[in-house]
């Protein structure tokens, strides 16, 4: 028990941290084309001061502002991206992230 003393705290804000991940957006296909595909792109989400309901999203060097619930073990998150509302869904996740 001599070293509990000595333990430093190991928590770290996550709403302190930026976020990089890929994400997969379709491609915009002509009128009338039978085939679609998917685009990989980085996406940087950075919060606001570490407020966990405002960031600042990176989408190929586009920035843009989102605000709302932001609660990611959600399936389907609804925010507002430049004021503007959004519905969003989250795919793939595993436990703990």
């Amino acid at each position: 028990f001599k070293n509990q003393t000595r333990q430093q705290s190991t928590y770290v804000d996550p709403y302190t941290m930026t976020y990089k991940f890929i994400t997969e957006l379709p491609s915009v296909v002509d009128e009338g084309a039978t085939s679609s595909s998917s685009k990989q792109t980085p996406v940087h989400v950075h919060f606001h001061n570490g407020d966990e309901n405002g960031a600042r999203v990176s989408i190929n060097g586009n920035t843009l502002s989102i605000s709302g619930n932001m609660y990611l073990a959600q399936p389907i998150i609804d925010l507002k991206a430049d004021g503007k509302p959004v519905t969003t869904q989250i795919f793939s996740k595993k436990a703990g992230e």
